[in-house]
């Protein structure tokens, strides 16, 4: 089952790919959603959720 993940305080520039490029490393990718500022990612399988919740992940710098 997907699990849909929020990702805070990401730079208005951030692409979809910058989305997938960091958070692909963990599994696959079924979604992204980027908005002004945050975005989330939904993911599968769940295991990948764990490794993505960290006190700071920077997409381009931020």
């Amino acid at each position: 089952m997907p699990h849909k993940i929020y990702i805070g305080n990401v730079p208005e520039r951030a692409r979809p790919d910058d989305y997938k490029d960091y958070f692909g490393k963990c599994g696959m990718i079924v979604n992204i959603e980027p908005k002004n500022g945050f975005g989330f990612v939904v993911s599968v399988p769940h295991q990948c959720a764990n490794p993505l919740v960290w006190p700071w992940i920077y997409i381009q710098g931020r």
